[in-house]
């Protein structure tokens, strides 16, 4: 329990970074001035580009009235079975730069909002969601071992800049616990050696 407790904290505060973070959507309609967070957006014409927080664009999205800006749309089918190959491609260096910081949670949220629309009878959502999920494992457990090589060489600020806000907290956690791990066995193994 506490280590699932450590884990889904940090998860938490970045799933929280990430619906704050702005992204560029495109406005499919014309929109009139709302208001959301405390602040007046807008009005906006159609074919409008602006900058947005994620918790917004969510519920433009599902309501057709925005779509993600191309340069924005890092959690697309598409462009993250492209950044698996590339890093399938490399088995024993982490690929970079990354689309987002965020992209785990990007995808995780995307499919959120797809199993959220309860109106979609579309087939093409479910196999949407199910690719999605199926390349996000993917590329997870291909990454999980370069990181767990870093975390035991030294994080640089290069590797850093290749990570998602996961990736990093994970190596850096794991880079503690592997010190601390080799200094207790080795002093396990110095007791050793002084005994009669």
């Amino acid at each position: 329990m506490y280590i699932f407790d450590e884990v889904v904290s940090p998860l938490a505060r970045f799933r929280m970074e990430f619906l704050n973070d702005s992204r560029t959507c495109i406005f499919l309609q014309d929109t009139p001035q709302f208001e959301a967070g405390g602040k007046q957006y807008g009005p906006f014409k159609s074919g409008v580009q602006v900058d947005l927080p994620n918790w917004v664009l969510d519920s433009f999205i599902i309501q057709g009235i925005v779509e993600l800006a191309p340069e924005d749309a890092y959690d697309s089918v598409r462009r993250i079975q492209n950044f698996f190959n590339q890093e399938r491609g490399q088995p024993r260096k982490l690929h970079g730069p990354l689309p987002s910081k965020f992209m785990y949670i990007a995808l995780a949220q995307k499919v959120r909002r797809l199993k959220g629309d309860k109106t979609s009878l579309d087939p093409r959502t479910y196999e949407e969601i199910d690719k999605i999920q199926k390349v996000a494992r993917f590329l997870r457990d291909t990454r999980l071992s370069k990181i767990l090589r870093v975390a035991d060489a030294g994080i640089t600020q290069d590797m850093a800049r290749r990570m998602t806000v996961e990736e990093k907290w994970l190596c850096d956690e794991l880079a503690l616990l592997l010190s601390k791990w080799k200094s207790a066995v080795l002093n396990e193994l110095d007791e050793h050696e002084e005994a009669p």
